[in-house]
């Protein structure tokens, strides 16, 4: 059994950048996020001494039916970029509406899915490989 809570940060999409070739959005995601919680509230962080036991990406992309071309990414820590892949959540068939166009807006029905890695092993680690969670 797992005691404990959790703690989130998440980072809005800029405009992409090239990065060796390929257009990729990026960002960081600070811990604790100043951003992810309302005004006048402690900020949310891991406490010291914690044990983490998992670490999860999740992220979502406008997609042609049935392509799952968002699936792949990159996850950056330590100076370096990780390749991930995600797992789709929910249902990757349901198609969504938003224009007068409906749903295929001349290109073929779309869909918003829905992605998840679990990341913990990319987090950054102290000589003792103690997970740093308070970072970005």
């Amino acid at each position: 059994m797992v005691t404990g809570d959790y703690v989130v940060g998440g980072w809005t999409k800029g405009s992409p950048v090239t990065i060796n070739g390929t257009l990729m959005s990026t960002g960081t995601i600070p811990i604790p996020d100043p951003v992810a919680y309302a005004s006048g509230l402690p900020l949310q962080q891991v406490p010291t001494g914690a044990d983490i036991v998992a670490a999860f990406l999740y992220w979502g992309a406008v997609e042609s039916t049935g392509v799952h071309s968002g699936k792949d990414g990159f996850f950056g820590a330590n100076g370096q970029l990780y390749p991930i892949t995600g797992t789709i959540l929910g249902n990757p068939k349901a198609p969504v509406s938003w224009s007068s166009g409906g749903c295929n807006g001349g290109s073929g029905s779309k869909t918003m899915v829905t992605y998840r890695a679990e990341v913990s092993a990319l987090l950054p680690a102290d000589a003792n490989g103690n997970i740093q969670p308070n970072t970005s």
